[in-house]
């Protein structure tokens, strides 16, 4: 490809930007799925995944400790959502069984 200057190209400033503010916008999604409480949806994980293996960042065996404890406190939130699921069945259950014996 030549030297001249590609029809519509972003400057490097400007992907530079785009690049800052995806970043952010990454950052602030997850950041608020956790103060929520919700999993982040499979589709976020993903483009973030992208995101980070396309820049070259992946987790490094120092990281070990913090990947244990972040996987401890998934195992936990599995399990509340699954006792809620368990719970939740039961009174499923105990209306239906009311209502066949009212």
């Amino acid at each position: 490809m030549s030297s001249a200057k590609i029809r519509n190209a972003a400057s490097i400033d400007k992907l530079g930007e785009l690049h800052a503010l995806l970043t952010k916008t990454h950052i602030a999604r997850l950041q608020q799925d956790l103060e929520d409480g919700v999993f982040t949806d499979a589709a976020t994980l993903s483009a973030v995944a992208k995101f980070l293996a396309d820049n070259g960042v992946f987790a490094s065996p120092a990281e070990a400790d913090d990947l244990a404890e972040l996987r401890e406190q998934f195992k936990a939130r599995s399990a509340e959502r699954r006792a809620k699921r368990v719970a939740n069945g039961a009174q499923l259950i105990d209306i239906v069984k009311q209502d066949m014996e009212g």
